[in-house]
């Protein structure tokens, strides 16, 4: 009788212990296999990210080298500027003649309206080069706000001349667009444009104006 008592207490407790660890074992494998979907996630995402990185990497590069490219070099005008920098009376100004997006230096350079000359420079290959010169005495430049090039307006003693001014191919060329005597109270004409500002050569702010 009692060994029946010892078997039936036996089989209780041991329906007991296996019904106690049932839900232990299925939380525990919930838990694991909870812990493996995050951590494969956690890794889809960082391999996305790293994939992604080299790609925004290469376009910042890209967008950096691009805008360098496209950026002229004004300080290399200081230069030229410098040259100058012993007659303070000497003038300077800067136009995009040929629209290309990089604005020339135009020096004013002579002792008297006789014999002033303008100089102009542009930038090619990371340099200032000069591309030719005209005559600047009794005159002003002016915008074209038809296109490409600048105007002058020479004027002396009554008489008028208007020339366009272009840079093609690594020239200046001049071109005449009107001439005449004017009459007594008669005014000169004004260019289709806006008068181009200008500065001493040792006063650098027009150059600074275009950084």
């Amino acid at each position: 009788m009692k060994k029946c008592s010892y078997a039936i207490i036996l089989a209780v407790s041991l329906a007991a212990l296996t019904a106690c660890s049932a839900p232990a074992s299925s939380s525990s494998s919930s838990s694991s296999a909870s812990k493996t979907e995050t951590a494969a996630a956690q890794k889809e995402t960082q391999l996305q990210t790293d994939s992604e990185a080299p790609e925004t990497a290469a376009e910042t590069v890209s967008e950096t080298v691009q805008t360098a490219a496209q950026t002229p070099d004004y300080s290399l005008y200081e230069g030229i500027l410098g040259q100058y920098a012993s007659n303070e009376f000497d003038e300077y100004t800067v136009f995009d003649m040929d629209q290309d997006g990089i604005a020339e230096l135009l020096v004013l350079n002579g002792t008297c309206e006789a014999d002033y000359q303008w100089y102009v420079y542009t930038i090619e290959d990371g340099a200032a080069v000069q591309v030719g010169t005209f005559s600047g005495g009794h005159s002003m430049l002016y915008s074209n706000a038809s296109g490409a090039g600048i105007y002058k307006l020479y004027g002396h003693m009554g008489g008028e001349v208007i020339s366009l001014l272009t840079l093609s191919n690594g020239a200046v060329s001049e071109e005449e667009i009107s001439s005449k005597q004017l009459g007594q109270n008669e005014e000169y004409d004004t260019p289709d444009g806006t008068e181009l500002d200008t500065a001493s050569v040792t006063d650098y702010s027009l150059l600074e104006s275009l950084q």
